[in-house]
């Protein structure tokens, strides 16, 4: 049987891979083939980002794209809305769809990964695709593509202009006034992962909440921010589903998750009105504001190697701290860029190799916050970097160069499409936890000489 099994690499993959190489390099960037995607996740967030990725090939390339996947998009009780079905196809009025019925969608799921594994080419279909590709499966194939998003210009998702008048009356009865500005607030909870299991929604087996942790946050640290915002004359719009704890209170808050108007199209257009947003590492963060171009300040990323998943300039970075918990030593940048740590997405087995994050400040919020006011006041956000940014932006860019490679030939291939971000720490962050270093790091550069040959 291993005879047969290494004959069978040896002589089917090769010629499979030949093939299909060849054929995909005739067809990629040819503007008369269609670009094909099947199957979209039926997650909000996910398919939210998946649909921005391909407007953007759509109208970067000319070409026309087909989406190929079962309807409803999640949740599942919103199909037989006729509100909500037109919005999404007015959304994305360059984008054509073939839907095709829940059974249909799954056996796909079931029988293109055996096809694909006969065959030996998993990774040429599945890996992260670039703006030409034609035939784009799987999550991986259009998701986290920074270099796609920010090549050849940028372009954004608008609201449709047929279903405005409604929203508006939404909003008014949210308690936003004509000309009112707000911000959208997210603040993530462990509650979500039960309310998702109501649309048919599953995680991986043994998973538990709890390694999720890391990425929870406490909105209880927003509230500085949040007071500042409204004290300039500004609303927060608190976003999240209704397993979230309430907040009661806060003159200017609006708890929109627990308002008769929550919806998925409510919000997108919430996020495409607001003046920006403050949000974590969370599905949100990853793909509402992306869409709509809005200026974003992420809080508590437990990775400054995923921050490369944020492509836009106008987007900013906090870190959590990373703590050695036998010492208490807090780790540098450096040492917490490398894949052994920056690949690890877990709170158990974060604490289980002798580290803990620790989350940021409700004072380090809120001097963010202020940060972000001032640059979408002076719309500064393509200004000169600080020292502090320079230096972040540099071991970012190193640490993803060096986790390509990695795991044979191809490296891990999510690490492809995201070398182009622009992205940015937050000074005011930056300037606290990163001066110092980076000072040094620049310091040792001047001094190391440069060899001519």
């Amino acid at each position: 049987m291993r005879f047969f099994v290494a004959g069978y690499k040896r002589t089917v993959k090769p010629v499979a891979e030949w093939l299909l190489a060849r054929l995909l390099r005739y067809l990629d960037g040819r503007r008369w083939m269609p670009v094909f995607f099947l199957l979209l996740t039926r997650v909000n967030t996910n398919d939210t980002l998946f649909l921005h990725v391909l407007n953007n090939v759509r109208v970067k390339t000319g070409r026309k794209v087909i989406v190929i996947t079962a309807w409803p998009f999640w949740p599942r009780e919103t199909g037989t809305d006729p509100f909500h079905r037109s919005f999404f196809r007015e959304l994305t009025p360059d984008l054509s769809y073939v839907w095709i019925t829940g059974w249909m969608h799954r056996l796909i799921q079931l029988v293109v990964p055996y096809v694909l594994r006969v065959f030996q080419i998993q990774e040429a279909v599945t890996r992260p695709m670039g703006l030409h590709s034609t035939f784009r499966y799987s999550d991986a194939s259009s998701i986290y593509q920074s270099d796609v998003l920010n090549q050849n210009g940028k372009v954004f998702m608008q609201i449709p202009q047929s279903h405005e008048h409604v929203f508006q009356d939404r909003l008014r009865d949210l308690g936003v006034g004509p000309g009112q500005w707000f911000v959208c607030v997210h603040a993530r909870e462990n509650g979500w992962t039960s309310y998702t299991r109501a649309y048919g929604q599953t995680h991986p087996e043994g998973y538990r909440p709890e390694n999720d942790e890391y990425r929870n946050v406490d909105i209880k640290s927003y509230f500085p921010a949040i007071e500042y915002i409204t004290s300039l004359g500004g609303m927060v719009v608190r976003m999240g589903d209704p397993s979230m704890i309430p907040v009661n209170g806060i003159d200017g808050l609006i708890d929109y998750p627990f308002t008769r108007h929550r919806s998925l199209p409510m919000d997108l257009y919430l996020v495409a009105r607001s003046r920006f947003v403050i949000g974590c590492d969370a599905g949100f963060s990853t793909a509402f504001p992306l869409a709509f171009g809005k200026p974003l300040l992420v809080t508590n990323l437990g990775s400054p190697v995923v921050s490369a998943f944020w492509p836009y300039e106008n987007h900013r970075i906090m870190l959590q701290g990373v703590v050695e918990s036998a010492t208490g030593r807090v780790l540098s940048l450096p040492e917490r860029s490398h894949p052994r740590l920056s690949t690890v997405y877990n709170t158990v087995t974060f604490r289980d190799m002798g580290y803990h994050w620790e989350p940021n400040t409700a004072q380090e919020i809120l001097d963010s916050t202020v940060e972000m006011v001032d640059l979408v006041e002076r719309e500064a956000f393509g200004g000169p970097m600080t020292e502090e940014q320079e230096y972040f932006h540099r071991c970012r860019q190193e640490a993803v160069a060096s986790m390509w490679p990695l795991g044979g030939p191809y490296g891990d291939p999510k690490w492809s499409q995201v070398q182009k971000t622009e992205s940015r720490i937050s000074a005011a962050y930056g300037a606290k936890h990163l001066k110092d270093e980076a000072h040094q790091a620049n310091m040792t550069r001047r001094r190391t000489p440069v060899l001519v040959s």
